[in-house]
């Protein structure tokens, strides 16, 4: 089945969108502004651009390792894609907030970088879902990646977001917690990509899962913890007041 333009824009919206709800609705103590989080969301939009650039030039400087040997293909995925797309990410996340008086407790850190690797996992998701509308399969594509590439996408934004909140409040250690945010963004998005392009079904799918699934069990806890703060925070405040 073949989707209109706006079939294609609402599905490659829709799974971000619930995702952000999602985080806007954790965030409910002391919430974040508006126009910030659609700049964060923008933001990651724009970055796909210079991700796209990237990945181009570094498949012409390696053109075989995507489909070398199990090494290679490693290395694609890790450093390729998974290094390239959450540094791009990690940068447009701190150049829109890591000034901001609004950035002002830890878990809005997760709430921002959320905003921002949602922006980036729309655009990728409506480019998905437009190419694979041309052979009638959007509908199918969309359903996907709504369950799979999206919730990935976000879980990476958590992971970058936890450490970024500590990175922020923790200036001693701030380096330690930035290389943290995008080594473990990069260590669970390579290792997502690199079950996919293995191209073993079988180990493909349980991989890739199984990448999905710890990715976002750790993203939830890091929100826990997070959260757990700063309903603490909240509490003393209310105290002191």
């Amino acid at each position: 089945m073949t989707l209109s333009w706006v079939w294609i824009l609402a599905l490659g919206f829709a799974p971000g969108l619930a995702i952000m709800l999602y985080i806007f609705w954790k965030d409910r103590l002391n919430r974040e502004p508006l126009h910030l989080l659609l700049l964060c969301f923008l933001a990651g939009i724009v970055a796909i651009i210079p991700a796209i650039v990237l990945e181009i030039a570094f498949g012409k400087i390696f053109p075989d390792l995507a489909s070398g040997s199990f090494l290679q293909i490693a290395i694609h995925a890790f450093i390729g894609v998974g290094l390239i797309e959450e540094y791009t990410k990690f940068y447009a996340l701190k150049r829109v907030v890591w000034k901001s008086a609004y950035f002002d407790e830890p878990f809005d850190g997760i709430t921002y970088s959320v905003m921002v690797a949602m922006g980036f996992a729309t655009a990728e998701n409506i480019a998905y879902i437009w190419q694979a509308n041309t052979s009638g399969a959007g509908m199918a594509t969309a359903t996907l990646r709504a369950f799979t590439a999206v919730p990935a996408h976000a879980s990476f934004g958590i992971l970058i977001g936890y450490f970024v909140g500590f990175a922020r409040f923790q200036p001693n250690h701030s380096g330690i917690y930035q290389f943290a945010a995008l080594f473990f963004a990069t260590l669970f998005h390579g290792a997502y990509d690199f079950f996919l392009f293995t191209q073993e079904m079988t180990g493909t799918i349980l991989g890739a899962i199984i990448s999905l699934v710890t990715g976002i069990y750790f993203s939830l806890k890091a929100i826990q913890i997070h959260g757990n703060k700063k309903e603490q925070w909240f509490l003393d405040e209310q105290k002191e007041n």
